[in-house]
């Protein structure tokens, strides 16, 4: 019974090596290649990277042999001037590199700009043929978080299988704008008027006032103008209304810079506030004017929604 057991148990493994080796066998051999940057806005170490997360991508999909990257490298040196490394990026030079590694395949990786839009352009190539046999592409907008969640997608659309679920905290950026932008502006206009024209106004009269009262408050022109035929009381009365003027228009030059600092403060506010999509609800400012009143003025402002 031990040496049947014993037989069965070898002949399993024989078994399930030699399924794996056939499986293994009718995978096709796939070799990528360094992406070509035809945009020439990406620098070497992200093409590199991308490069090598699509490798990847392949490699988890378990569709393809994928021809490992030093592999690609010693085969490069070998059948090209060492010069030209770097420039193997086109389809003259891939192809016969591929078939120098004995790929079935080849997956060229394009990036383009137009439009001001990224688009990854991808083409498996059959060596035998010498012919695209599939291909993809995807647009992104320029980050590193959307090319990858582009190279996801082109995987996902030549071997039909996803290489990961998006998670929460890898979400693509969303395009944000500055939704009250113009509302801000506005308001930091009319705040810097009315700190600016308010303070310095207000502070003119209030001076103006104060100067009165002071040269009626003086005894030499009390008596002056007693001597004149003006009773002190009547005298005194009119030098506290300079006083009480120059208060009133301190209060509003300290209104006028609180208002002010108020309207600029909201104006900064509202224009550093961003939206991630556009809606119809818009703040604008629809008017602001500003009217002379007894001992100070009146500001109104208006805002549509």
């Amino acid at each position: 019974m031990r040496k049947i057991t014993v037989f069965f148990l070898i002949l399993a493994v024989f078994g399930t090596n030699f399924t794996l080796f056939a499986d293994y066998d009718e995978k096709l051999k796939l070799a990528v290649m360094e992406f070509e940057d035809k945009s020439g806005k990406l620098s070497e170490e992200t093409i590199s990277n991308a490069t090598e997360y699509i490798r990847g991508a392949f490699v988890s999909t378990n569709k393809y042999v994928v021809i490992a990257k030093e592999r690609q490298e010693k085969a490069m040196i070998a059948e090209m001037k060492k010069e030209s490394y770097k420039l193997c990026n086109d389809k003259n030079c891939q192809i016969p590199l591929g078939q120098a590694l004995s790929a079935d395949t080849i997956l060229r990786t394009t990036i383009t700009f137009f439009a001001g839009t990224y688009t990854i352009t991808s083409e498996l190539i059959d060596l035998a043929k010498e012919a695209t046999v599939i291909g993809a592409k995807q647009d992104y907008d320029g980050s590193e978080t959307s090319l990858k969640h582009a190279l996801n997608e082109i995987v996902k659309q030549i071997t039909g299988a996803t290489v990961q679920k998006e998670s929460e905290n890898e979400k693509l950026p969303v395009e944000t704008y500055r939704h009250y932008k113009t509302a801000g502006i506005s308001l930091l206009v009319a705040g810097a008027v009315v700190a600016a024209a308010g303070v310095a106004t207000f502070h003119l009269l209030s001076e103006k006032e104060y100067d009165k009262y002071k040269n009626m408050a003086e005894h030499s022109s009390a008596l002056d103008a007693v001597s004149e035929g003006v009773s002190y009381g009547e005298y005194i009365d009119k030098a506290d209304k300079h006083r009480k003027k120059s208060n009133t228009y301190r209060i509003l030059e300290i209104t006028s810079g609180a208002v002010g600092g108020t309207l600029l403060v909201t104006g900064v506010v509202l224009t550093l506030i961003k939206k991630d999509k556009p809606d119809d609800g818009k703040i604008a400012l629809s008017n602001f004017s500003v009217a002379p009143a007894n001992d100070g003025f009146f500001a109104t402002l208006g805002f549509e929604f």
